[in-house]
C-alpha cells in the first residue's frame, strides 16, 4: 500500500540529466549534429580500427602494397573504392591476424562478431571519408544496401558470406565456441542473491539486493536500470504489478517493464525496494526544495546509487558476479 500512495502521489515537471558536452580531437565543443555518430566511444572506436587497419596496412605484401601505400588519412578515393582493398582486409582479418591472447574462446583468430565489426567499420569510414559528390564513390558504396539487388551490394554481401563461411568451418573443425554469450540468469538465481545480501545486512547490500531483482524481473539491459524514473513508474490494478518506463539506449524508445510481488520475500521486488529506502538516506529529488528553499534539480531515479558510477551497466555485472551465491551458509555475500 506505501508503494502504491507513492507512486499516486509522484509526479511533478520532468527534469532531465545535463547535457553531455561532446568534444573534437582538438578539444573544441562539438555544436554540430551530424549525420554519424560523435560520442566519445565512437571516437575511441574509430580509433582502434584505424589502429588495427595500420598493423594490416604493414603487413601487405609487395604486390599488395600498392592497395594501401599510405596511412589511412592520406588513401585517394582511388584507393578507398577498390574493391581489392575489401577483399584483401576481409582475407586478413577472418585468416591471418592473431589477438596477443587466446581470451576466453580460447582462439588466437579474432571472432565471427568482430571480424564483422572490423570489416563493416571500414567500409563505414570510407563512406564518410570520400566525396559524396563523386559519381564513382557512389556506385562504389551503393554496396552498403545490403538490400539492394544491383552488382556491388551483391558483391559485399557475397564477401561476407565467405567469412561467415571460413570463421563458422574453423571454430567447428578446433571445437571453439562461437557464441560467446553469457550464462542466464534466472528468477531462482536472483531469489538466492537477494537472501546472500540479506543476510550481509548492511546497506549497501540493501542497495544491491533491489538492484538485482530490478533488473531480472524488468528484464532489461544492465545499463537501463539507471535511467529509471519514480515518476513515470504507475500502479496496475489490474496485473496488481509497477510499470516502469525503461528506456532502451540501443534504439532509443522506451518499453513498459513490470515488477511485482515475488513468490518469497527474497523475491519480492516491493520488499527490496522498501529495504534500500529504509537503510540508505534519503536523497532529494526534483520538485522538492533544499533547506534554503530552492528547488532540487536532481530527478527521482529508481536507483540513485547508478548515477555516481561512471559505467551503471558494468556495475550491475560487477554487483552480480560478486554475490557468493555458492555458499550455503550465504555468508560473505560481498567482497
Amino acid at each position: 500500500l506505501a508503494a502504491e500512495n507513492m507512486l499516486a502521489k509522484s509526479g511533478g515537471s520532468r527534469v532531465h540529466r545535463p547535457h553531455v558536452v561532446e568534444r573534437d580531437e582538438d578539444g573544441e565543443e562539438i555544436r554540430q549534429m551530424g549525420a554519424s555518430g560523435s560520442s566519445h566511444s565512437w571516437r575511441a572506436s574509430k580509433t582502434n580500427h584505424l589502429r588495427l587497419f595500420e598493423v594490416f596496412r604493414l603487413q601487405l605484401t609487395a604486390k599488395e602494397k600498392p592497395l594501401a601505400p599510405c596511412a589511412w588519412a592520406n588513401l585517394t578515393e582511388a584507393h578507398l573504392c577498390n574493391r581489392e582493398l575489401y577483399m584483401t582486409w576481409a582475407f586478413w582479418l577472418s585468416r591471418i591476424y592473431e589477438k596477443p591472447s587466446k581470451g576466453k574462446s580460447g582462439d588466437l583468430h579474432l571472432s565471427y562478431g568482430s571480424v564483422m565489426a572490423y570489416f563493416n567499420s571500414l567500409v563505414a569510414l570510407a563512406d564518410a571519408k570520400v566525396n559524396p559528390k563523386s559519381d564513382r564513390a557512389r556506385l562504389f558504396l551503393m554496396c552498403r544496401n545490403f538490400k539492394g539487388s544491383w552488382e556491388e551490394a551483391k558483391w559485399l554481401q557475397g564477401v561476407k558470406d565467405q567469412m561467415h563461411r571460413h570463421i563458422f568451418q574453423r571454430c567447428t573443425m578446433n571445437n571453439i565456441p562461437m557464441d560467446m554469450s553469457a550464462d542466464p540468469v534466472y528468477p531462482e538465481d536472483g531469489a538466492v542473491m537477494c537472501r546472500a545480501l540479506a543476510l550481509e545486512g548492511s546497506a549497501e547490500a540493501a542497495d544491491r539486493k533491489m538492484i538485482v531483482c530490478s533488473v531480472i524481473q524488468g528484464g532489461c539491459r544492465a545499463g537501463e536500470l539507471a535511467f529509471i524514473l519514480v515518476e513515470d513508474m504507475r500502479w496496475d490494478p489490474h496485473f496488481k504489478v509497477v510499470e516502469a518506463k525503461s528506456p532502451m539506449v540501443k534504439v532509443s524508445k522506451n518499453k513498459i517493464i513490470s515488477f511485482m510481488a515475488g513468490i518469497n520475500r527474497h523475491w519480492c521486488w516491493f520488499r527490496q525496494w522498501a529495504d534500500s529506502m529504509v537503510m540508505n538516506k534519503r536523497a532529494q529529488f526534483a520538485g522538492e526544495l533544499d533547506e534554503e528553499g530552492n528547488p532540487i534539480p536532481n530527478p527521482h531515479f529508481l536507483s540513485p546509487s547508478l548515477q555516481s558510477a561512471q559505467d551503471s551497466g558494468t556495475k550491475i555485472t560487477a554487483i552480480l558476479r560478486d554475490v557468493c551465491v555458492g555458499r550455503e551458509d550465504g555468508e560473505q555475500a560481498l567482497r
